[in-house]
């Protein structure tokens, strides 16, 4: 990630997190270099989204189990409350309605995990089907600022010009919150067209309507399947 450049002997010394290089100076050097930036926000995005993705995945297979497992238990402790030949025993009767509260726990702990999961991941699948489509055009808009290049002159700077990241950052938590949010309206297209007035909500929204409504075509497809 760039961070700062400093202008010396006509060149711009670029420090990043990978460490120190030289450029030559351009008349639009801080535009390439956020635009870099920004590509490499895009990319960590995607990777820890499917990190992510795989986490949630393997613990979606552990609540099964505990849902599987504990609904049973609890359906075998109910029957044995229910009947009257152990009523009489107090002991018993409290340990076995302590084991349901407990049985009961277990299921919907495993189910509201389980719920939560899905969730979480038909949200960063969708965030990625969005940053990948997306990525392709950085890379083009990169590929132009670098061919509009113009070879400039300019005296040794002792001032560090930071690039900045922050509120690069900031929009795309926000592109990432509005496209959970445009997730859970999903299901409302799958059988009919998005309208013109919800394709200008979404661009107002800076959501591109066209990779939206590519996605629900994707996604009615895989139901259909």
């Amino acid at each position: 990630m760039n961070i700062k450049y400093v202008v010396v002997d006509n060149c711009a010394r670029v420090f990043s997190n990978k460490g120190l290089t030289t450029r030559p100076l351009t008349d639009n050097l801080e535009e390439v270099l956020k635009q870099e930036n920004k590509i490499e926000l895009i990319e960590e995005e995607i990777e820890k989204n499917k990190v992510q993705i795989d986490k949630e995945t393997e613990n979606l297979g552990v609540d099964k189990k505990w849902i599987f497992s504990s609904l049973p238990f609890f359906l075998v402790v109910c029957f044995l409350l229910l009947n009257g030949s152990i009523t009489k025993d107090f002991v018993m009767v409290f340990s076995l309605f302590s084991s349901s509260i407990i049985g009961f726990s277990l299921f919907l702990g495993g189910l509201f995990n389980y719920l939560n999961e899905k969730k979480q991941i038909k949200n960063m699948k969708m965030q990625n089907f969005f940053f990948e489509q997306n990525l392709e055009s950085e890379k083009n808009y990169l590929q132009e600022l670098k061919d509009l290049e113009v070879l400039v002159n300019q005296k040794d700077s002792p001032n560090l010009i930071d690039i900045d990241t922050i509120s690069m950052r900031r929009k795309l938590a926000e592109c990432k919150e509005k496209l959970n949010y445009y997730q859970k309206r999903m299901k409302k297209f799958y059988h009919m067209p998005l309208t013109e007035e919800f394709k200008k909500e979404l661009y107002q929204n800076g959501i591109d309507a066209e990779i939206y409504e590519d996605y629900v075509e994707e996604q009615t497809r895989s139901l259909k399947k």
